[in-house]
């Protein structure tokens, strides 16, 4: 620049003296990113000005520490602005070139803790499979409970595309069957039962129906209703002798004897059987004890050994009996396991082995004879809310031909069925975290 440039003002360059390198200079005008290690943003309330780096030649490597050397007097250089405005019309002012870099502005999403009670209709609580191979039950924040049939047949129609991948497009859905309408205002899910061949005892529900309890509107109490035919079995109330709070935690049971007990946890940290008298046919709470400081968060059913387990917030991993009459098993066995919160407890189908999810991210493997840990499984980066075990199948080692329906002999398996014949005989336990994955893990 000369003074000789189209313009209103003369550019403040040309009377400074500066050398021609200086003003030629591209600047950067921009507003400097928060401290990374500093949680305060004061750095962050002025613009700034500093200037681009020079072409290739004005750099070198020092020979005797290889240090990079520049000939750049301006490179450490850089001017402080209360504003955008102010460093623009500086920059116009000098009479330099310049771009304006804008910050990435940071989102604050307000949170509170009562959002997780809100209404939200495409989310979902929980989803099980134990009632039939074709039926699926789901329980949303939508306050309802539903049922679907899928058919192996009605696969093929539809979607396999995943919300996160398209996520506007409306998806076929499966054959609902049932709708209930339940309490889904707090953290409790809900919890099945298949009804024996024999319930004369029980006298609750047809056999081969399923009985499905929920939490109810009212505080402690749980709503225990018969499938298919929709029909209210039970209601139970919370014992008025202690101070329950909120249903966190539902289990259904039945004994070898036909009767049918109901297992609940509570806000409170106790923990409360539940059966009818022969003679009132009231639902009375045979077992309570409590073994949790925090409010429990999960409760499983042992298929052996007569037992349940409890995990809760606080540190502590309790085993209840079944039987809580028999004598030397009415105190319950806890072991604290120094890895508060422990989201879901699942008992493995053999009874061997449970698992738990905690919000470290870690699902660890427990022994139920003696309740110590048996393994750690790392690879989550978020706290774990779910897990859950395969049914192991015992397959045949060979396979048996037929012809025309008549069995010929047994042959061996190829390699894709021995594949297969593995996969399904696999101790598989899935893992879902906060960080929007699920892992798999094969387990002894």
């Amino acid at each position: 620049m000369d003074g000789s440039e189209p313009g209103l003002d003369t550019p403040a360059a040309v009377l400074s003296g500066a050398p021609m390198d200086l003003q030629a200079r591209t600047v950067r005008i921009y507003r400097p990113a928060k401290t990374a290690t500093q949680s305060g943003n004061w750095h962050g309330h002025h613009w700034r000005m500093d200037w681009d780096v020079l072409s290739k030649g004005h750099r070198w490597e020092n020979p005797l520490m290889g240090w990079q050397s520049s000939a750049d007097f301006m490179q450490g250089t850089h001017l402080n602005f209360n504003s955008k405005e102010d460093a623009i019309n500086f920059a116009n002012k000098q009479g330099y070139e310049y771009f304006v870099q804008e910050p990435n502005e940071r989102k604050m999403v307000p949170k509170a803790y009562a959002t997780q009670f809100v209404y939200q209709p495409k989310k979902l609580k929980e989803v099980r499979t134990n009632w039939d191979d074709d039926k699926v039950i789901t329980h949303g924040r939508d306050n309802k409970l539903c049922v679907w049939q899928l058919r192996q047949e009605d696969e093929g129609s539809l979607s396999t595309t995943l919300p996160i991948d398209n996520a506007e497009s409306e998806k076929k859905q499966p054959w609902l069957l049932h709708s209930l309408p339940v309490n889904a205002l707090n953290f409790c899910f809900f919890a099945t039962c298949r009804v024996p061949g024999d319930t004369t005892a029980a006298g609750l529900a047809p056999t081969g129906s399923i009985l499905v309890a929920v939490p109810g509107v009212q505080d402690g109490h749980i709503n225990v209703t018969s499938l298919p035919s929709e029909e209210r079995v039970a209601t139970i109330i919370d014992p008025k002798s202690i101070k329950t709070g909120m249903v966190m935690a539902i289990g259904l049971h039945y004994q070898d004897d036909h009767k049918f007990h109901v297992l609940a946890g509570y806000e409170s940290g106790y923990v409360c059987m539940f059966a009818q008298t022969t003679a009132t046919k009231q639902w009375q709470a045979i077992y309570t004890h409590k073994a949790h400081t925090q409010p429990i968060l999960s409760l499983d059913i042992s298929p052996l050994g007569g037992y349940f387990y409890t995990s809760s917030a606080d540190d502590i991993l309790a085993r209840h009996p079944l039987s809580p009459s028999s004598k030397g098993t009415a105190e319950p066995k806890t072991v604290r396991t120094k890895h508060a919160g422990q989201q879901s407890l699942v008992v493995r189908p053999d009874g061997r082995i449970f698992a738990t999810a905690g919000w470290d991210g870690r699902v660890r493997v427990y022994s139920p004879r003696t309740m110590k840990e048996l393994a750690v499984l790392k690879w989550h980066k978020e706290g774990c809310y779910a897990v859950a075990f395969a049914a192991a199948r015992d397959e045949d080692p060979e396979a048996e031909e037929a012809v025309d329906g008549v069995a010929v002999g047994k042959r061996e398996l190829t390699v894709s069925e021995q594949r297969v014949r593995k996969t399904k005989e696999g101790h598989w336990l899935a893992a879902g975290s906060k960080d929007g994955k699920v892992s798999l893990w094969d387990v002894y």
